[in-house]
């Protein structure tokens, strides 16, 4: 007897790319860290953040778990001397773009000189086009200490 059920190709084999139209960032930052991703003028970029428990379930905190927040921050708990201060709340995610290349780690100083008025507030989602070529950063809004920053957020940065 025959087997007389339908199977399908895969007719995506078949297929070939002849353009790239994305490039996509995916993973957990850490609330001790930073993100450092290169971007051209012109570019448009989306950034979307949020708890996810393959990161931390909690999120970040700003204080050994005292508080805890998700990538808008903590509501109302603006600090002076944060990176996004006046109008960041700690704990958001933000941003800058700058031709600043900091390398593989950012001490005070580079932290100050990228992100002093050039903060963007990222939140859970914000898409833009960047005006040079550069790097986009992307840092949990805190003051310098960060021996106690804790947890992290999930973070997918998609560039077209």
């Amino acid at each position: 007897m025959t087997d007389k059920r339908a199977v399908k190709r895969d007719a995506a084999k078949d297929l070939r790319a002849t353009e790239v139209r994305s490039v996509v960032y995916e993973g957990c930052l850490p609330a001790d860290a930073h993100w450092k991703i290169p971007v051209n003028s012109g570019q448009r970029y989306m950034v979307e953040a949020r708890i996810d428990v393959g990161c931390d379930s909690r999120g970040w905190s700003c204080d050994n778990w005292a508080t805890r927040s998700g990538p808008a921050g903590v509501p109302g708990y603006f600090v002076g001397g944060s990176l996004g201060y006046p109008n960041a709340p700690i704990g958001m995610l933000i941003g800058a773009i700058t031709q600043i290349d900091a390398g593989a780690s950012m001490d005070q100083t580079e932290a100050q000189r990228i992100f002093t008025n050039n903060v963007l507030l990222l939140g859970e989602r914000y898409e833009a086009t960047s005006p040079i070529k550069g790097f986009l950063y992307l840092i949990f809004n805190d003051t310098w200490t960060w021996s106690d920053n804790k947890g992290s957020i999930k973070v997918r940065v998609t560039l077209y």
